[in-house]
């Protein structure tokens, strides 16, 4: 075997190990990892668990959740990730899934820039730290997945062609499809790809591309937007024949304004919190790079080849694109536009056409992996090029590091009183499953013969023990059971604004808020919390079916508000003190 081929398998071998040593920890802790709350374990955990467990009895309808809610108020934004939870515990479905998401970026953007720069070993250095970005991995390759879905139509329109050659980038496009969310990003990516495929039929002649190809990369748009209606077929019906099904409470959504330069700039400069691309390095070295490179060949007066200006255009377009992302962002909340939307019901209120920042990640990883391409061409002499990329990497790659789930799981190894908020401790199924003793001793109930609400705790860790909840979070669920919800934390909601707004203007998180903590806290016994000044409507929550409230804190003065404190549940291995009161 010559070198060259030697060194074609070692450089994505290194990669593929590098992405296997970041999964490892998660591996070795099991329950024992540190997990993230926000965005995954307190609501999308819910929809795969229930997804799975229903997912071929026909039934449209999940009891344990929110009230009992349709199952498009929890649609997974992964199929690919539901099957996982079907196979797999929930807890092994999840690093599963971390593993497929982490080994998919790498193995996309590798991928991707080594088609378009031809350079193996900067594809995979970019492509390792594209892998260890901090992505709510719940969304499946939403976004992991750009790099593949991207590299299929390039292969698609600029490909041999030949017979055959075809079927794994339609392979690749369905695999994008099933493992990605069409609401979160799925449409955003149709959208480029149809204004990249707009953009060949102009250029055609010019670019060499024929009908063939054109037919080849129309099939592919074509293939994922079928993907998607098929996968979500329940929710558009929804969307497209409300007659037929309930009104969201995203009918009441209210947008927020804000001023348009802010806006852009914070979102050009730091991108999304959903969406965490990390790029604040290779913004300002990536302008800086291809300037110098500009005014390198225009005092040398050497022509760029070939390649170069190809890469050259795609690093500017990029950047554009990303300038036109963030203005997008920057006009959805400007005055006109939030005042047009808000005056609007239906979807188009709720629909959130700026999501094209979700390509963020690809976007700034893609222009990373270009410009050190033409650093190491350009200043190819004494290896300066090779040296700055060097310089503008390591900084990329610690700054995904330190943010990355890897090193704070890898932390736990090291650390001999960790404070990490694990799998296990959010959970605590031990306790959990005592009050479910408890109560089933008491009254000789089950679990599912009443339902509970969660005071200062994620409804979710109810669930997952098998209580049915009352409360939960939910994008899509019915505004008839907002309203009744809200009757139970009406005095509440009076007492601070904040709370107020919260719930009344967004309310995905439909949960027990007291006036005392802002947003939805999670109160482990540790913060030490107490209920002062609650005031429940016990009658509204008798009319929801709720009998029991899980509070993370005593509630003074419970028997003059129609609670009854039954008994405490405390242990030094538990997270939480739950004060469990019966309603009355």
């Amino acid at each position: 075997m010559s070198k060259k081929s030697k060194s074609s398998i070692l450089i994505p071998v290194i990669g593929i190990l590098a992405v296997v040593a970041g999964i490892i920890p998660f591996m070795v802790l099991q329950g024992k990892c540190s997990v993230s709350v926000r965005e995954e374990l307190d609501g999308e955990i819910v929809g795969y668990i229930l997804g799975a467990r229903y997912l071929f009895s026909g039934k449209d309808y999940y009891p344990e959740f929110l009230g009992g809610v349709p199952k498009t108020a929890l649609m997974p934004p992964s199929f690919l990730t539901l099957i996982l939870f079907r196979i797999f515990s929930p807890l092994h479905a999840y690093i599963a899934n971390r593993f497929v998401v982490m080994m998919t970026a790498f193995a996309g953007m590798y991928l991707w820039l080594g088609r378009l720069t031809k350079n193996r070993l900067i594809s995979m250095a970019v492509g390792v730290i594209f892998a260890f970005l901090p992505y709510f991995t719940v969304y499946g390759i939403s976004v992991a997945g750009i790099p593949l879905v991207f590299l299929a139509f390039y292969e698609l329109v600029y490909g041999e062609n030949k017979k055959g050659s075809l079927i794994m980038p339609f392979v690749l496009i369905a695999y994008y499809g099933i493992g990605s969310s069409l609401v979160l990003c799925g449409f955003a990516v149709i959208g480029v790809l149809v204004i990249w495929f707009v953009f060949l039929l102009i250029s055609q002649k010019k670019k060499g591309i024929g009908k063939k190809e054109l037919f080849a990369g129309g099939m592919g748009i074509a293939e994922l937007a079928i993907v998607y209606v098929i996968l979500n077929i329940s929710l558009l019906t929804q969307v497209f024949n409300p007659v037929s099904s309930y009104v969201s409470h995203k009918s009441e959504y209210v947008l927020n304004e804000a001023s348009f330069a802010p806006y852009f700039w914070e979102m050009f400069t730091e991108g999304a919190v959903a969406v965490p691309s990390l790029h604040v390095v290779i913004l300002p070295v990536a302008v800086l790079s291809l300037a110098l490179i500009g005014v390198y060949h225009l005092v040398s007066k050497k022509k760029a080849e070939k390649d170069e200006k190809k890469n050259i255009s795609a690093a500017v377009i990029l950047i554009l694109s990303a300038v036109l992302i963030a203005a997008l962002s920057g006009l959805r909340h400007c005055h006109a536009i939030v005042g047009f939307l808000n005056s609007r019901g239906g979807a188009l209120k709720s629909f959130q056409f700026d999501r094209f920042y979700w390509l963020y990640p690809f976007i700034w990883y893609s222009v990373l992996g270009l410009v050190g391409v033409l650093l190491v061409k350009t200043f190819s002499k004494y290896h300066i090029g090779t040296i700055l990329f060097v310089i503008i990497l390591i900084p990329c790659g610690l700054i995904v590091l330190k943010e990355s789930a890897f090193k704070e799981n890898a932390m736990e190894f090291f650390r001999e009183n960790s404070t990490a908020l694990t799998w296990d401790a959010f959970f605590c199924e031990d306790e959990f499953g005592e009050i479910a003793e408890y109560i089933k001793n008491e009254t000789g109930l089950s679990r599912d013969e009443y339902r509970v609400g969660s005071l200062g705790i994620e409804p979710s860790v109810a669930f997952y023990s098998g209580f049915y909840t009352i409360d939960g979070y939910s994008n899509n669920y019915d505004v008839e059971y907002k309203h009744r919800f809200r009757k139970v934390i009406e005095k509440e909601l009076d007492k601070n604004s904040y709370n107020r707004a919260y719930f009344d203007d967004w309310g995905n998180r439909c949960y027990l808020y007291s006036s005392e903590y802002y947003g939805n806290p999670l109160l482990s016994k540790y913060e030490h919390p107490y209920f002062a000044d609650l005031e429940l409507n016990t009658d509204a929550l008798k009319d929801l079916g709720c009998r029991y409230i899980l509070a993370a804190g005593m509630i003074e003065g419970a028997d003059e508000k129609g609670l009854r404190l039954c008994t405490v549940f405390d242990k030094a291995e538990y997270t939480y003190v739950i004060y469990l009161y019966e309603v009355l």
